[in-house]
């Protein structure tokens, strides 16, 4: 395990747990906080630990407070906004499919800045009153904020702690098995982004050449969906919001990560190349379990031939079926093939190519 990662456990182990009757004042204005799920601990270095399930801050100074309050739901009430909190909106989804996979609230309520429903932030709050606590550090400034919290995120994904602690050997060969429908379940889902019984498609897109600070290089972290520039991962960003349950990036830096991952500084690599940077196949296969991505019984990766055997590798021994539609054609005709395939509605249909 990565000493980083023993070093930041130690810390957090450390800290005080606050829950959502914390008072304001007793929070900084500015910081990174970390949520923990009652029940969800590894052991690290023989001493049983809580595991981080979320890492995340603020972007506009002195709001520290107000972003705890818009994860766990207004004070006086069940009430929340979805849309103002991607933290809620993983959980929800989570919610719906554990009660029945095939809700058609699902499929606006997992698409930021769609409809919300009263119901279902009332059973997210809820749950995130009943079962979340977190912890916080003090950090300042912005740019260390973003920075810091962007750096951590990269940390926990490239090297977790390790799995829960009810998870069995047969379990690790096969994350779908895992019993779907038991409470714990569903905190997993927050840090994964998906309930373990999905339907629907998992959409995997390559990262982009062009990246945000080429033309702008004060930019700072960003956020993975608006990081990468380049046409292709524009035209691939917009099939997977068009026909996927959930869709992640595959990253040659990061591995697959979710569109709400922040990029922390700019980074050149590609599968292209051969690299020592490059992320390993054993670190893909590991975040296939933790994300929950094993889950999905059918996967449709984008890209080139190199990012197409990147996929195979890491999804190999799982049972999902992968699929490659646009296996073969040069990128010019792949960007062409994909805008048909959204034109159509059907995920699958090449047209003329």
């Amino acid at each position: 395990m990565d000493d980083r990662v023993k070093e930041l456990y130690s810390i957090l182990a450390g800290l005080p747990r606050c829950n959502f009757e914390t008072p304001k004042r007793a929070l900084p204005s500015d910081g990174i906080y970390f949520f923990f799920e009652r029940g969800e601990e590894v052991t690290i270095e023989g001493k049983t630990v809580d595991r981080v399930v979320r890492v995340g801050t603020h972007r506009e100074d002195a709001r520290f407070p107000k972003r705890i309050s818009q994860h766990y739901g207004n004070k006086n009430s069940f009430g929340g906004n979805k849309n103002g909190s991607v933290f809620r909106k993983h959980l929800g989804g989570a919610l719906l499919r554990r009660q029945d996979p095939a809700d058609p609230r699902i499929t606006e309520w997992i698409v930021q800045g769609r409809s919300s429903y009263p119901e279902v932030e009332d059973a997210v709050s809820r749950e995130l009153r009943s079962n979340f606590v977190f912890a916080w550090i003090a950090v300042p400034t912005k740019q260390a904020r973003l920075s810091l919290e962007g750096g951590l995120i990269a940390l926990v994904a490239q090297h977790p702690a390790g799995l829960p602690l009810e998870y069995s050997a047969p379990q690790l060969a096969g994350a779908h098995q895992t019993r779907a429908g038991s409470d714990r379940e569903v905190g997993r889902c927050v840090e994964r982004g998906q309930a373990v019984n999905v339907t629907g498609l998992l959409v995997v897109i390559p990262c982009g050449q062009g990246k945000i600070w080429d033309r702008y290089p004060g930019a700072g972290p960003t956020l993975a969906r608006d990081a990468y520039t380049g046409p292709p991962f524009r035209v691939n960003r917009d099939f997977a919001e068009r026909f996927a349950a959930r869709w992640v990036i595959l990253s040659a830096k990061y591995g697959f990560i979710d569109s709400d991952f922040i990029i922390p500084e700019p980074y050149n690599l590609t599968f292209k190349k051969k690299d020592p940077a490059l992320v390993t196949v054993a670190t893909l296969r590991r975040q296939i379990v933790t994300l929950g991505l094993a889950a999905f019984p059918d996967v449709v990766a984008l890209g080139g031939k190199e990012y197409q055997k990147a996929a195979r590798e890491a999804f190999a021994g799982t049972e999902a079926k992968l699929h490659f539609p646009f296996a073969g054609l040069r990128m010019g005709d792949a960007m062409g093939a994909t805008k048909e395939a959204i034109a159509k509605g059907d995920p699958f249909f090449r047209g003329q190519y």
